[in-house]
């Protein structure tokens, strides 16, 4: 095992040396396969074998979230058990290598033995592909998957390209949402900031809330007409104003990854991908696919207007609609 830089000359000359060879990854299409591309190692998308495409074609029901009270014990939900390990674990009978085992670990871990651990990440496809394709050809899918991986390898070409963004007009619009929510704090006879205050005052006045949390608010003003609530809820969604979509992408050094989404050239690049219980599309940081359709200013008119006349459509392209009964 060796450094990408360093094995990065030799696997060329393998990939010449056998042009018809498999390649195997999890979520390789939108990830591996682009980085090899971009330092000149061009693969035939019809030779790979991505293995979250097959995961997802036959275990599409562990992408499905939990609603609010049903999640006991932290368990993860949704597209977490999409991971490479969670394929791996449904399909083969490798240890869990994703996490450090304490004291007596001696790898392979991301923390003990790291090279060891990419070598597992990468071997362990190779161990679960057979069962994945019995599987699908098993449950009927087998002739969805070339389809799938075409569809991954367009959206990854969509968040490369990104969507350019109206930048001053973000900038004035930033402002604006923050005179708003100031004003809404000073009108609200609590803390709106302290969900210790919040829950404590609706206790008082036998409004019980579990948290201060905007879907906890939002289902209390289904049965609750009390102006308090409703107000704290308007500030709620107000959130962070454009920057839910458009702050500014900055490296975080503490947590060690990147924050906010607007990038230095003036693009946002969300992410697409199919990862649902349903098939529907998927659209994250930020979230694209649903602008704040619901939410309202204080004003009056809603958020998701003003946020999406931010989005500018690139020279020669033009914005088009289309949506029928929900199916993109």
């Amino acid at each position: 095992t060796c450094q990408y830089n360093a094995g990065l000359p030799h696997l060329k000359a393998l990939a010449a040396q056998y042009p018809t060879a498999t390649w195997i990854g999890h979520n390789f299409v939108q990830a591996d396969y682009r980085v090899l591309r971009r330092d000149g190692l061009i693969l035939p998308l019809e030779h790979i074998e991505d293995t979250i495409i097959r995961h997802w074609l036959v275990n599409s029901h562990l992408c499905k979230t939990t609603k609010k009270g049903d999640d006991e014990e932290g368990e993860r939900k949704g597209r977490g058990f999409m991971n490479l390990f969670a394929a791996a674990s449904l399909t083969t009978p490798l240890p869990n290598w994703k996490l450090c085992r304490g004291e007596h670990c001696s790898g392979p871990c991301p923390e003990h033995d790291p090279f060891a651990y990419c070598a597992v990440d990468a071997w362990s496809g190779v161990v679960m592909l057979p069962k994945l394709k019995q599987q699908c050809q098993l449950w009927g899918v087998e002739a969805l998957y070339p389809i799938h991986r075409e569809l991954m390898d367009t959206l990854a070409d969509i968040q490369e390209r990104g969507i350019p963004i109206d930048v001053p007009y973000v900038d004035g619009l930033r402002a604006d949402f923050s005179a708003d929510r100031e004003r809404m704090e000073q009108l609200l006879p609590f803390n709106p900031k302290s969900p210790k205050a919040v829950v404590d005052y609706f206790a008082a006045k036998s409004i019980k809330l579990e948290n201060a949390q905007e879907d906890t608010i939002a289902e209390a003003c289904e049965t609750s007409v009390d102006p308090d609530l409703q107000a704290l809820l308007e500030w709620k969604q107000m959130g962070n104003g454009p920057d839910r979509w458009f702050a500014p992408r900055r490296w975080n050094s503490n947590k060690r990854r990147w924050d906010g989404f607007a990038y230095e050239d003036g693009y946002v690049r969300p992410r697409l991908s199919i990862f649902t219980s349903t098939g529907r599309l998927m659209c994250s940081a930020p979230n694209f696919q649903n602008v704040a359709k619901r939410r309202k200013l204080a004003g009056g008119g809603k958020i998701g207007d003003k946020i999406r006349r931010a989005a500018i459509a690139p020279e020669g392209y033009w914005w088009a609609k289309a949506d029928l009964s929900n199916a993109e």
